[in-house]
């Protein structure tokens, strides 16, 4: 099912640490992402598939820490880490970007993002 994304990332400290805002079908987000080692360091010394060992997502939904099991985090955590390293590679000295977007996603990602937790309401 294709779904509207708009997103905004902000940066905290350049390549350690961002927040912004994750909308998904006119519901928000608001997260945090968090590198330890760097962003940079990741890049020069991990391998692609070790990216997700080395940093840390928290996802908000109106100003409550949402509880995720692995799916739901490898979900948010594939998109977020995605919109950083875009900001990252493409903007270094912004403090900010803004991206919006449709995507096609799969029936049962439709139907987790429609779940009470997220509310996303996407499913036929």
């Amino acid at each position: 099912m294709q779904v509207m994304i708009k997103g905004c990332i902000h940066k905290v400290s350049h390549g350690v640490k961002y927040k912004g805002r994750l909308e998904i079908n006119r519901v928000d987000f608001h997260y945090e992402l968090e590198f330890d080692p760097s962003f940079a360091e990741l890049k020069l010394h991990c391998e692609p598939e070790k990216f997700k060992e080395n940093f840390r997502v928290t996802v908000k939904k109106d100003g409550i820490i949402i509880e995720m099991n692995e799916d739901e985090l490898g979900f948010f955590s594939a998109m977020l880490l995605g919109f950083a390293a875009r900001f990252y590679t493409e903007n270094p000295d912004s403090e900010s970007a803004i991206t919006e977007g449709i995507c096609n996603f799969p029936p049962k990602l439709c139907v987790c993002l429609s779940a009470p937790k997220f509310g996303c309401n996407i499913v036929d």
